[in-house]
């Protein structure tokens, strides 16, 4: 916040819906927590698929932003998408023009958690005598 320079603090929170009831406050806190768009490229798309994206993308240009999140690079979305041209001609420019990219490398966020816990249960591995108590037993 300090480096977008804002003269304000505005917050959620803060925000008045009943002065603006056209803004549903249910999506806006969904938006907000950022738990949509999960994610190109991680389940195979089918041809039909690849058109309703294109589709989706095409109606939205310049017209509403959209978030767009993929654990593959611009260079791989033909194959994603099953179609090059598709993807290097129409959906790509669609994508990219005035597009904000946030490349993240190394670990993923979400398994963070399970690989701690995986660590902790390496640490402390269950018995084999069915006690339960991580000892040697008897």
């Amino acid at each position: 916040m300090r480096s977008s320079r804002l003269p304000a603090l505005k917050t959620l929170e803060e925000y008045d819906f009943a002065f603006q009831p056209s803004v549903k406050r249910e999506q806006i806190v969904s938006l907000h927590e950022l738990g949509f768009v999960d994610e190109i490229g991680y389940l195979p798309v089918t041809r039909s698929g690849a058109t309703l994206f294109f589709q989706l993308i095409a109606r939205r240009y310049e017209h509403a932003s959209t978030a767009v999140t993929s654990n593959k690079g611009f260079e791989e979305w033909g194959r994603v998408l099953g179609d090059e041209v598709m993807a290097g001609r129409a959906a790509g420019p669609a994508v990219l023009h005035r597009c904000h990219i946030v490349n993240i490398r190394g670990n993923s966020w979400r398994t963070r958690r399970h690989a701690a816990e995986l660590a902790k249960a390496l640490q402390h591995p269950p018995s084999d005598d069915g006690s339960g108590d991580g000892g040697t037993g008897p």
